[in-house]
């Protein structure tokens, strides 16, 4: 079980987020033995940028691509002389966000995305640009979760995991991996009966996920059904009320293999 995550990727969107957001990133990389990838995507896509600009912008927008640039390699060179096992990718960004972290995980099997959570639900909005990570996470053959900034990354109280309907299985043994390790309650959160998108199946894989937690952890479980028409809205709702740690991304393609069943 001490390889459930072998490899785990990180995105990063903001240089001046990098080094704080790195640090919690590798941290969780450390208590999970992992291996941790550092993706940066730059907000705009530099070629459609620099043709979509005039002559004059142009140049502004390559001096500060330049720039950029610039102050990326010297946060790579400190980061990579910090932490020699790390891994670090620059991606092109604007359309392309989504495509590249597709690509980066499944070339090189990842087994866990991290979304580190910005201060602000707005900035969080802005800081992921136009990247839907709803969307990427059906897209993923891997758990998606957006952590907390705030979180103290030894001491990880709150899990919350999204119950939709179906079984959630590698979420499940995700969530419980982490809890035990850190002695987590594990919330479980699903539509009201007022938004059930498919009738008796969610409130029965609520009942399901619940018992087979309690039934096999030691870990505090929690159930509550929320007004909404978005599960991921409703699970990133209460985990802002609760100042949860970890919020895991809803995925219909949430399938589980039997590597992770052993």
């Amino acid at each position: 079980m001490t390889k459930l995550f072998k490899d785990i990727m990180v995105p990063f969107f903001s240089i001046d987020e990098l080094d704080s957001d790195a640090e919690r990133a590798i941290e969780i990389a450390k208590q999970l033995q992992s291996n941790i990838h550092l993706l940066y995507m730059s907000r705009d896509n530099k070629i459609s940028m620099l043709k979509k600009a005039g002559a004059f912008l142009s140049n502004r927008k390559r001096i500060r691509t330049v720039i950029e640039s610039d102050f990326l390699d010297l946060h790579k060179k400190r980061l990579i002389k910090l932490y020699p096992s790390l891994f670090f990718h620059c991606a092109e960004g604007g359309e392309s966000q989504q495509h590249s972290i597709i690509d980066y995980c499944n070339k090189n099997n990842i087994d866990l995305v991290l979304f580190i959570a910005n201060r602000e639900p707005k900035s969080r909005e802005k800081k992921n640009n136009n990247l839907n990570i709803g969307s990427l996470s059906e897209k993923l053959g891997c758990p998606v979760i957006s952590v907390n900034f705030k979180t103290n990354m030894l001491h990880i109280k709150n899990i919350v995991i999204p119950i939709g309907s179906f079984l959630p299985m590698k979420r499940l043994i995700v969530g419980c991996y982490i809890g035990r390790l850190f002695n987590s309650k594990i919330h479980l959160v699903s539509l009201n009966k007022k938004f059930l998108t498919n009738g008796r199946d969610e409130a029965v894989c609520m009942y399901k996920a619940y018992h087979l937690l309690r039934d096999n952890t030691n870990l505090p479980v929690e159930c509550i059904t929320l007004m909404s028409k978005n599960i991921d809205e409703a699970a990133f709702r209460y985990a802002d009320e609760i100042n949860a740690d970890l919020v895991f991304v809803n995925s219909e393609s949430d399938l589980i293999s039997p590597e992770m069943m052993n």
